[in-house]
């Protein structure tokens, strides 16, 4: 695990580690600090709080269409429990590390209605392309892809 959500991971295991019919204890592994594309743990991150979704921006006169594909990963800034000092309770590394990755930043992004949030965004977009004529051209992308 990458994230403060290892904290919960840890209280689950000790927690098994105390039962009396625990044959053998489960060793709490530290936050894996091996680089953020070496293995199978940012596309499981990303299938559960990441999207992908592609923009259609009409163009002249809508005779033609600009598809704009685009990711948005989104995460609390803070972990919901007290950590205390024995873990990080902030987000911030591991998305800036994500956002480095595919060579974009992080920001925060703050929501003013209620319940008021403060979340950590990265976000990457390709320059909108352009698609020729048809009548439907959300039929036309879906052709080319």
């Amino acid at each position: 695990m990458r994230t403060p959500k290892i904290e919960a991971l840890h209280r689950l295991i000790r927690w098994l580690n105390k039962r009396p019919d625990q044959i053998e204890n489960v060793p709490l592994l530290p936050l894996d600090d091996t680089p953020i594309l070496s293995n199978s743990w940012l596309s499981g991150f990303i299938e559960g709080d990441g999207c992908f979704k592609v923009d259609l921006h009409p163009y002249s006169k809508g005779t033609y269409v600009r598809p704009q594909p685009r990711f948005q990963l989104e995460q609390r800034t803070q972990y919901h429990r007290d950590l205390g000092s024995e873990y990080s309770d902030s987000y911030e590394s591991i998305m800036k590390q994500i956002g480095s990755a595919f060579g974009v930043g992080a920001r925060t992004s703050v929501r003013c209605r209620e319940p008021i949030t403060s979340t950590f965004v990265v976000m990457g977009a390709s320059p909108p392309v352009l698609v020729g004529t048809h009548p439907q051209p959300l039929v036309k992308l879906l052709i080319l892809e």
